[in-house]
């Protein structure tokens, strides 16, 4: 009856009736209730221990029960299997060990996990005798425990090196700053003063509360143990827990990171993590805390956090140089965990630990500030940059997230805000106004790549407005490409790059004026054979934006494929993807069709370009890349696609029909719980559409069948 008292706690935890105060007390005494009736079954020589995260009350809905059956002897599978067939009959996981005393000192010294696990004992049933013997024991075993600290210790800093940018979908107990980490802190300073349990610690005790309460409302909603927040669980777990998303978000974070910054208080052997660095910056910082920050990179010293810097050259040289090593970072993170960036750059610590709730973004504000940072100095087009150059994109990185959180348009915000944050530093001000200009327009060429139309000259003529100049969109090309790699996800695919690069090129061409008369004219009559009258024919009976929106190659292969009747295609592959030309009479479907049997045929569309000439003929261009990865799909596979398409015209094939059953077939592969979100913009000559969902086969033919 105990036990079934238990299960009905489990039960009830589970389904969120039973506040998350009070489940840990109520698992754990009906827990020990159960245990103490079923340990009436064992001989009266066997203690029974509740060890791990049971033996600390670390019980929810879904967590595993450790337990230690020990005694002076050793015991028989016969006489251990009453107490233990009840647990597993009732569903319950159990982690348990078997041992005499000498075996469990032995293994104890032995092995880590198996010392870890022992440190948490508490006798919950059985004969006490044995159990105070078993700490006698273990007194002696773990008495010079030397390897066992050093392998808690290189485990702790294997987290970090993993982890170098810290996560918006934190483990909750493997990650970070979660639950094993508390545990690092609480063992390492119990082995090293002797101690065979753990005591105690009440900062540490209540982070672990928070951090144990919001792992038990995950494996409530997800109904089994799990111990990752990821993006999909944070709206559902923080409304168990009464919060919002964001908030939510913020605590963990927040826990997290304090959890990290009391390890190392606990355990200054945590820290350094990294080689020490060999160069210096050119000169010394004139404030005593960079300069320190400085020399504690080349060796195993600590800084301490004091002054706030008069933000002299060196010393802002001192601090970008600091961000550029995994050492340096690992200091500066010592410095912002003092407090320190709080009071020298409360703009940037206000925001370190926000998170990015968009599923595709892996770190917090901070961290992915950082490995911006990183991205930048493993880019050769970086390193070719002047001196000057590569400081304004530095300072743009840095602070081009400072924004977020603070409601209203981040980049806006950010740039803003970076204003405060240049007068402070003293940024000499043609540094700080192009960084700031940077700030502000950071997402501007994904936004044209991704969410509007290139082609519009509309958007072209207000990206050239708000870039300035060719050399602000090199410098911006460059951070849009490290600020999407830095997501830690593939967002910087052949896709993308295939978007932001049509959205550089139109904004190039805007600056640089660039139309298709005279010279350009004169080119594609000589690279296509055509005479120039022909070229002129075809360039003056497509839209304006054709005529300025296509490169020279691309309007060259179309008009290689004018001649002729029917469907005609042309193919360019490159190293990372291939793009087709199409030039068809223009009817109902067309782009349906070819987009259907490109998905048949195992590629997907990344990008897609489609114009009407005035005499009725369709000039589209396909940008694809193969849907299983690998090489892009080579010609045979794409004649192969138009084959389809000739009988899907000709009534031979239910193109659409096809495209159902595939779609079918894959549909496990399809991301559950996106949101379908349709955006409509209307420009000069045109209306962009867009659509955000998961992504699945045959998407873009189902879109363009509708249209």
């Amino acid at each position: 009856m105990t036990l079934d008292a238990h299960l009905a706690v489990r039960e009830r935890a589970g389904s969120g009736a039973l506040p998350p105060a009070s489940t840990t007390v109520e698992l754990r005494a009906t827990l020990d209730a159960a245990l103490v009736d079923l340990a009436r079954a064992l001989p009266e020589d066997v203690a029974v221990l509740a060890v791990g995260g049971t033996g600390l009350g670390r019980l929810g809905a879904h967590t595993d029960v450790d337990l230690a059956l020990v005694s002076d002897r050793r015991l028989t599978p016969d006489e251990v299997r009453p107490f233990l067939l009840p647990l597993w009959d009732a569903g319950l996981r159990v982690g348990h060990s078997v041992r005499t005393i000498a075996e469990a000192a032995t293994a104890a010294r032995r092995d880590a996990t198996i010392a870890c696990a022992l440190l948490t004992r508490r006798l919950v049933a059985g004969d006490r005798q044995v159990a105070e013997r078993l700490d006698r024991a273990l007194v002696k075993s773990l008495r010079r425990a030397t390897q066992l600290v050093g392998r808690l210790v290189e485990e702790e800093r294997n987290r970090r090196v993993a982890d170098p940018w810290g996560s918006t979908r934190p483990d909750l107990k493997d990650g970070r700053g979660g639950l094993r980490t508390i545990d690092v802190a609480r063992w390492v300073p119990a082995l090293e003063s002797g101690r065979t349990r753990v005591v105690a610690d009440p900062e540490l005790d209540a982070i672990e509360a928070e951090v144990t309460a919001v792992r038990h409302a995950v494996h409530g909603v997800v109904g089994a143990k799990r111990d990752v927040l990821d993006a999909e669980l944070l709206g559902p777990v923080a409304a168990r827990l009464g919060e919002t998303p964001r908030d939510l978000a913020r605590r963990v974070l927040g826990l997290m990171d304090a959890a990290e910054r009391l390890a190392v208080v606990r355990v200054p052997a945590i820290e350094p993590l990294w080689p020490p660095v060999d160069d210096r910056p050119a000169q010394v910082p004139t404030s005593p805390v960079l300069a320190d920050a400085v020399a504690a990179t080349r060796s195993t010293g600590r800084v301490i956090a004091g002054d706030r810097p008069t933000w002299t050259r060196s010393d802002r040289d001192g601090f970008r140089w600091l961000l550029r090593s995994p050492r340096g970072r690992e200091v500066f993170e010592s410095l912002r965990r003092q407090g320190w960036v709080d009071r020298a750059v409360p703009e940037l610590g206000a925001v370190w630990l926000e998170p990015h709730l968009v599923p595709f973004h892996a770190h917090p504000v901070g961290g992915h500030s950082l490995r911006v940072l990183a991205e930048l100095h493993d880019d050769p087009a970086f390193g070719a940059l002047e001196t000057e150059d590569r400081e304004v994109l530095e300072w743009a990185a840095l602070f081009h997230d400072v924004g977020k959180g603070l409601g209203g348009d981040h980049s806006e915000v950010g740039a803003r805000r970076f204003e405060a944050v240049a007068a402070r530093l003293r940024i000499p001000a043609a540094i700080a106004t192009r960084s700031r200009r940077l700030i502000r327009h950071h997402l501007l060429l994904a936004d044209i790549g991704t969410r509007l139309d290139p082609d519009d000259q509309a958007v072209r003529r207000m990206a050239a407005r708000a870039v300035g100049d060719l050399d602000t969109l090199h410098l911006l090309a460059i951070l849009t490409a490290a600020d999407s790699r830095a997501t830690g996800t593939d967002t910087w695919g052949a896709w993308r790059r295939s978007l932001i690069a049509g959205a550089i090129r139109a904004v190039e061409e805007e600056l640089r004026g660039v139309n298709l008369s005279g010279p350009v004219v004169a080119h594609l009559a000589r690279v296509t054979g055509r005479s120039e009258a022909e070229v002129v024919a075809h360039l003056a009976g497509m839209p304006d934006a054709y005529r300025t929106n296509n490169d020279p190659a691309r309007i060259a292969r179309h008009l290689e494929i004018l001649d002729g009747e029917g469907l005609r295609w042309a193919v360019e592959a490159t190293a990372g993807h291939t793009e087709i030309a199409v030039v068809a009479p223009s009817r109902p479907g067309l782009v349906a069709d070819v987009a259907g049997a490109l998905a048949l045929h195992r590629c997907s569309v990344v990008d897609a370009r489609c114009w009407d000439r005035n005499d009725g003929l369709a000039v589209d261009t396909f940008v694809v890349i193969d849907a299983l990865g690998g090489s892009p799909p080579d010609a045979a596979r794409i004649d192969a696609v138009f084959t389809d398409v000739t009988r899907a015209w000709d009534g031979a094939i239910d193109l659409a029909g096809l495209v159902a059953v595939k779609a079918h077939d894959y549909r496990a592969r399809v991301a559950s719980g996106v949101e379908v979100r349709v955006a409509v913009t209307r420009g000069e000559g045109s209306t962009s559409v867009l659509v955000e969902c998961a992504d699945r086969v045959g998407l873009l033919h189902e879109l363009a069948a509708t249209i």
